[in-house]
């Protein structure tokens, strides 16, 4: 709210934004943290239409439960960021509260990098992970 605030001149002593426009009519829907900003087409769009809505979660009969990865805002967006930073070779991590899916995200994604280009080595960490001292 704050950010459309900014935007649209509401905050007092912030001039309001001249040039082109920034934010579309769809921010009325959501959050900003909904849509992703493509700054060379000065284009703001919904992270779902960055997916085939007719292929998404279509699972085999045969799937086992434990591998199904069911597709949402943040899965998309995660396996966005991920991927984006890989191909710009931007160092990452995600940090967040346990069980919200991260480590899932990104193996998703680590497990579809072309084998030829990449090879992963996981490392994982918890809460109970402490440094060694010596």
């Amino acid at each position: 709210m704050y950010f459309k605030k900014v935007c649209n001149g509401e905050i007092e002593g912030i001039q309001k934004f001249q040039g082109r426009k920034i934010l579309p009519g769809i921010m009325d829907r959501g959050t900003i943290y909904d849509y992703i900003y493509f700054a060379d087409q000065n284009k703001w769009q919904s992270w779902l239409d960055l997916t085939n809505k007719d292929d998404v979660d279509k699972f085999p009969k045969e799937s086992q439960v434990q591998n199904i990865i069911v597709t949402t805002i943040d899965k998309i967006r995660y396996s966005f960021i991920t991927e984006w930073n890989i191909a710009h070779e931007i160092p990452t991590i995600f940090v967040g509260p346990t069980g919200t899916g991260k480590s899932v995200y990104i193996q998703n994604v680590l497990m579809n990098l072309p084998r030829e280009k990449y090879i992963t080595i996981e490392i994982g960490f918890s809460a109970q992970t402490h440094q060694n001292q010596v």
